[in-house]
């Protein structure tokens, strides 16, 4: 009954409490991930910033007093970058289908103008091999 109770409190927390206070996750740890990567030099997802966060959470409870806050915390950060991560994937998976779809459309145009060519240029016309060999005339 324990882990539900905490896990029910995660789930106020994370889903109400905080959203309601901070706004939506992935705009908000998207913020976060931003500052981060121009404060340290690197590149860092909002994704890092629910694990860094959580990170935070297991260093508070590995030298500080017991506290089921930060227990609570933890749980919601695990799922904060399950959501933002499945967001992620969505956002990657729906820009490679719309670049699928362009290299369609310029596969398609590419055929198109191929059909309306029906006789070949003398520019398109390899020219002719000579053998070495002189001609007979007659």
């Amino acid at each position: 009954m324990f882990r539900k109770q905490i896990l029910e409190n995660a789930i106020q927390t994370v889903c109400q409490d905080r959203r309601d206070k901070h706004g939506q996750i992935e705009d908000n740890f998207g913020l976060i991930a931003d500052l981060w990567s121009t404060y340290i030099g690197a590149s860092v997802t909002a994704v890092d910033v629910a694990m860094m966060m959580g990170m935070l959470k297991m260093a508070r409870i590995k030298t500080g007093k017991y506290t089921q806050d930060n227990f609570v915390d933890l749980a919601g950060y695990a799922a904060c970058g399950a959501e933002v991560a499945e967001l992620d994937a969505s956002k990657k998976q729906d820009e490679t289908l719309q670049k699928l779809q362009h290299v369609k459309e310029l596969i398609a145009e590419r055929d198109e103008n191929r059909e309306e060519i029906t006789e070949p240029d003398q520019c398109d016309t390899p020219p002719r091999k000579e053998t070495g060999e002189k001609s007979k005339e007659t």
